[in-house]
């Protein structure tokens, strides 16, 4: 099994590490919020990218990750309003299904939410 591959983004999958994993319904989140939040966060790691000590360029970009899941956290929280589908039964079972679906195979599903 792979444990390193590349998308968007680095992934680093060790053998029994946990992983915390949570999903949004697509329009959930307005995109000019999603594009004011990644500019913003854009700007500030261009800077962190210029600090010269090694040490302190990590743990700011290491902050700003944080931070900027924090503030996308927020965001998500604020929305009122959006696409409904989990409030459909049978969609939450398709859903729950595909949860369970590699469930000892792939990985060990310890526990979810749908919300």
């Amino acid at each position: 099994m792979k444990t390193e591959y590349k998308q968007r983004l680095p992934h680093i999958q060790p053998e029994g590490a946990a992983f915390f994993v949570t999903f949004r319904l697509y329009g959930s989140v307005p995109k000019s919020k999603i594009s004011e939040l990644k500019e913003k966060y854009d700007i500030k790691i261009n800077v962190a990218k210029s600090i010269k000590d090694l040490h302190q360029r990590n743990f700011e970009i290491f902050t700003l990750r944080k931070q900027y899941l924090v503030e996308y956290d927020q965001v998500l929280d604020k929305i009122s309003d959006g696409p409904l589908y989990l409030a459909d039964l049978s969609i939450r079972e398709i859903l729950k299904e595909q949860l369970h679906r590699y469930d000892n195979e792939l990985y060990t599903l310890i526990c979810y939410s749908i919300m």
